[in-house]
């Protein structure tokens, strides 16, 4: 298994999948998985706005990395939170079980478009899997598709190419 394919995989399996993390004693939320020689940390902290960052260790050595921050831009009045964030995971997950997402060159978050029910996502990455920086948005249709949610994400190998 290579890493971008172990990178997928991690993902399907942590946040974008819904799978429960584990509390810290400084009240971030960790999520580990391990396959073959590689291991994948995801912590972050807060919920809106929130932080984080994946690490990617290949025999106990970091190789990659990401950090992220977001946070819903609107009154709760508007859209619920927990609604936006359910449809971050959806986008996020369905990006990585599409034949695009598993060939993508960059698999860092959702796809560059994705519509569902009330929701769009878009997300603009520059750069390449070594080194990238993005902008995730989604908008809401019932609020004239305004902006409801921003996030920002950045990241690439540790030393150089892999």
């Amino acid at each position: 298994m290579n890493l971008l394919e172990f990178i997928i995989n991690a993902k399907k399996k942590g946040y974008a999948g819904g799978t429960d993390y584990k509390v810290l004693d400084d009240k971030g939320k960790e999520f580990i998985f391990k396959e073959g020689n590689y291991e994948y940390r995801d912590k972050y902290y807060g919920f809106n706005p929130f932080t984080g960052h994946e690490i990617i260790l290949k025999d106990g050595k970091a190789v990659w990395v990401m950090n992220y921050t977001g946070n819903v831009t609107v009154s709760t009045w508007t859209v619920k939170t927990s609604k936006v964030f359910k449809f971050l995971r959806e986008a996020m997950c369905n990006y990585l079980e599409s034949p695009a997402g598993i060939t993508a060159s960059i698999p860092v978050r959702g796809a560059r478009l994705t519509l569902f029910k009330n929701f769009k996502y878009t997300s603009n990455i520059e750069g390449s899997f070594n080194k990238f920086k993005g902008i995730e948005r989604i908008y809401y249709r019932e609020y004239d598709y305004k902006e409801v949610y921003i996030g920002y994400f950045h990241g690439g190998t540790v030393e150089g190419k892999l």
